[in-house]
């Protein structure tokens, strides 16, 4: 449910059902729809990453924030690219 507010926040409407569906590699044949369940699914993604103890500095600290970056750019570009999602390494 984070995930749906934190993109509600950000102007990007994505139903929680849509978000579900994503999950489940459902998506919509509506490209807009369609690229809104995969920002979700990367989110999601990346957000497990964190919470799995994967990010090896303070979320707050200056390296922390440059590592979540690089690994959110990774896992953008490969799900937007039609790949698995990947694994960030620290």
């Amino acid at each position: 449910m984070n995930c749906y507010y934190s993109n509600l926040i950000e102007g990007h409407d994505t139903h929680p059902i849509d978000i579900e569906r994503a999950l489940k590699n459902d998506y919509s044949h509506d490209p807009r729809k369609r690229d809104l369940q995969l920002e979700a699914k990367a989110h999601i993604a990346i957000q497990q990453w964190i919470d799995n103890g994967a990010l090896a500095s303070s979320s707050v600290s200056l390296a922390g924030i440059k590592e979540i970056h690089a690994a959110s750019v990774s896992c953008f570009l490969t799900i937007f690219s039609g790949s698995r999602i990947p694994i960030p390494v620290s």
